[in-house]
């Protein structure tokens, strides 16, 4: 498995090899979390370098949130296709699918876009 958290950070820190990129959910956990992670890989951000991670992350942690939004809306949008393309009514979709977010009329009145 590649330690992708340590790989990013490598430029940062001596001893740390391998500059690449860092993988997007990294910023999905929070600041604490993030920084709890370092310190587990013995890394201490201090100082400058600190509060230029900090911003740094938020702004990935908002980039990452904004994907992840799309990909579950993406997602949401493919289940519903799914579903009718097999002709499942809206009760047997909410047999298979209890977390199923939008109403009988949302589901009744969905067409697929054909190209």
């Amino acid at each position: 498995k590649i330690d992708y958290l340590i790989i990013y950070l490598s430029p940062y820190f001596e001893g740390v090899k391998s500059p690449l990129f860092a993988e997007p959910r990294q910023y999905l956990l929070d600041w604490k979390d993030f920084v709890a992670e370092l310190k587990k890989k013995k890394l201490e951000l201090s100082g400058k370098l600190k509060d230029e991670w900090f911003d740094r992350f938020k702004r990935k942690k908002e980039e990452a949130l904004e994907i992840k939004r799309v990909i579950d809306r993406t997602d949401a949008e493919i289940d519903i296709m799914v579903y009718k393309l097999y002709e499942l009514t809206f009760e047997e979709v909410k047999i298979i699918d209890s977390e199923f977010e939008i109403s009988k009329h949302e589901y009744d009145g969905y067409e697929i876009a054909e190209e």
